[in-house]
This record gives C-alpha cells, sequence and structure tokens, in this order.
C-alpha cells in the first residue's frame, strides 16, 4: 500500500488529504481505494453567542472529516480516433 498526503493551513484553518493506493493484481496500475478528508477551523466567538456559558470571546472550533472508498476497477475501451 502507498498513500500521498497534502496539508495546508492558514489563519484558522488547516486542510488535509490523504489518499491510499493499492496495487491492482489484473490492470497493474496503483490504484486509489480510500480518501480521507479533515478540515479544522477556530475562531474567536463574539458578543451574540454564549458557547454553552463560555461567554464572549470563547474559543470554537470545528472539525470535519469526509472519508471515500473506491473498488470494483475494470478496464474502459475507448476510441482516440
Amino acid at each position: 500500500m502507498r498513500q500521498t498526503e497534502i496539508g495546508i493551513a492558514g489563519e484558522g484553518v488547516s486542510v488535509r488529504a490523504t489518499v491510499k493506493y493499492e496495487a491492482h493484481p489484473t490492470l497493474h496500475l496503483w490504484l486509489p481505494v480510500e480518501m480521507v478528508q479533515q478540515i479544522a477551523s477556530g475562531g474567536r466567538g463574539d458578543s451574540t453567542f454564549s458557547a454553552m456559558g463560555g461567554g464572549p470571546g470563547y474559543r470554537m472550533r470545528e472539525a470535519y472529516e469526509g472519508r471515500a472508498t473506491y473498488s470494483n476497477f475494470r478496464p474502459v475501451a475507448a476510441d482516440t480516433r
């Protein structure tokens, strides 16, 4: 198994994507079998949101993760004329 990973971070947000590859026995290619994306953001609260009693200025953080899996690879005939 092989994998690639990219991460980008900026002011208050970070994004990371990881793709895992496996060698396909009949197609003789390394093909993606799973992708995971993670996004995290954080910032200061404002006076209109109490954040469960944290009050103004409470540090909020949100994180999301998405996962995709790939399978059933097969060749497709293409006419390149």
